[in-house]
């Protein structure tokens, strides 16, 4: 965990780069100036991250955006973690992967399922 805590689970369901960062970064009540100074960067740099889906930071950027977050390097690049699906039990990888397969609608639906299933 980093000093300022970690995104909540489910706070970065967005379907671009950005997207993700702007969601994790608001779940954690960070201002654009506040992220772009624990990561190191302008706050001119991140608004253009957060708003231009062509945008191709470095690895090593999008690790310390991860680090500073609280979240995974795949959680932000919208990717399942290959080591969790690899532990996974083979109806659970099915599942997931027929899951990844739906369209972004389908997945918020979803996920909300699951929040109420949790309750």
């Amino acid at each position: 965990m980093n000093r300022l805590g970690s995104a909540p689970v489910g706070a970065i369901a967005e379907t671009t780069f950005g997207g993700r960062i702007r969601a994790a970064r608001k779940a954690l009540g960070l201002s654009q100036q506040d992220l772009a100074d624990a990561v190191g960067c302008g706050k001119s740099y991140l608004c253009v991250l957060e708003t231009q889906p062509d945008q191709h930071p470095s690895a090593g950027r999008v690790m310390c955006l991860a680090k500073v977050l609280g979240v995974t390097v795949y959680e932000l690049m919208g990717e399942p973690n290959p080591w969790a699906l690899a532990s996974a039990a083979v109806e659970d990888r099915k599942f997931i992967e027929s899951y990844l397969k739906l369209p972004p609608v389908d997945r918020r639906r979803m996920r909300r399922l699951l929040v109420v299933l949790e309750e």
